[in-house]
């Protein structure tokens, strides 16, 4: 049996506050003790080290102005259904604020430090602004970028270290026979533009987002799923809609929800599947929760180890 348990710390005084909120599970009941690591110690005696840190951060409120700052490692999700980074936990600086009817967020994280002070981290940019001129109704437009200089070193083992060759979302997707993978790149930078949107009459709403993903993986080098990679640029020309509608029947609730997710086809030379933070972390992207999968897509009712 596996057990997932999460506590928090909260402290918020009128303009300023502080959040830290930790995780323990265990994969099942038994698994081990005296031990050191994630996801494991509920074997007799216990006596384990392994509490995770989820959260830990310092917000502040801006004095007579309507801005919020969150600094520290937090929780964000995009505005594509966590289709891009979803639920993901991450350091960084976030900003909010409205001017009514505009609401915004600007932010700045760190997905992974190198290990020199040379061009090697991987970083977010997050730009959004929503236009909401009545209360049922919402347009946001969005633009997020992912700075991508891990490249120049092999990636690590794991779930951190890691770059382009290691999840293998990318190697999966490209229209070659599997086969070995590794490989080197130049600093590449991720685009991500588009919109979203919802709004609603009487017992009907309609909500959805679609965006586009643009970029190059900058002069690739070596092999990707045994296929050699001749130190030429690859872009990425990925792009994703989806469409919801809700209705109150009664007493009961319904909806209808569609997706569509470009792919790369068996004659594409580029990348034609979006680049996440999934690509970097295994849970970084947690997308398209809102249609309430429990197979086919994630859920946010599962709540054990393979959630992260």
């Amino acid at each position: 049996m596996e057990q997932r348990q999460r506590f928090a710390l909260n402290y918020k005084g009128e303009n300023v506050g502080a959040v830290g909120l930790f995780e323990i599970d265990f994969t099942n009941w038994g698994d081990s003790a005296y031990t050191a690591g994630r996801n494991q110690g509920a074997g007799l005696e216990a006596d384990s080290i392994n509490l995770e840190t989820k959260n830990f951060y310092l917000w502040f409120n801006v004095p007579n102005t309507s801005v919020k700052v969150a600094a520290g490692l937090q929780n964000q999700t995009d505005s594509f259904g966590g289709m891009i980074f979803g639920y993901a936990d991450m350091a960084g600086v976030f900003v909010t604020g409205k001017m009514d009817p505009v609401s915004y967020k600007l932010g700045f994280a760190k997905f992974q430090e190198g290990t020199s002070v040379k061009d090697d981290d991987v970083d977010l940019y997050v730009a959004e602004a929503k236009f909401t001129p009545t209360k049922d109704t919402r347009v946001g437009v969005d633009l997020y970028i992912i700075r991508d200089a891990s490249g120049g070193t092999a990636a690590g083992s794991g779930t951190f270290g890691t770059n382009l060759n290691t999840i293998g979302r990318l190697g999966a997707d490209y229209p070659v026979q599997l086969g070995a993978t590794s490989f080197t790149y130049q600093p590449s930078n991720f685009y991500y533009l588009g919109v979203d949107g919802a709004v609603k009459a009487g017992p009907v709403g309609l909500s959805g987002f679609a965006f586009y993903n643009f970029g190059t993986v900058e002069l690739p080098v070596g092999t990707l799923n045994g296929s050699v990679l001749d130190n030429t640029d690859k872009d990425v020309k990925a792009w994703a809609v989806d469409l919801r509608a809700d209705a109150d029947l009664g007493p009961g609730k319904a909806f209808i929800e569609g997706a569509y997710v470009s792919g790369t086809g068996d004659n594409d030379s580029d990348f034609k599947s979006p680049v996440t933070a999934g690509n970097y972390a295994l849970a970084g992207s947690f997308a398209l929760t809102s249609m309430d999968m429990q197979i086919l897509l994630n859920s946010l009712d599962d709540i054990n180890a393979s959630a992260a």
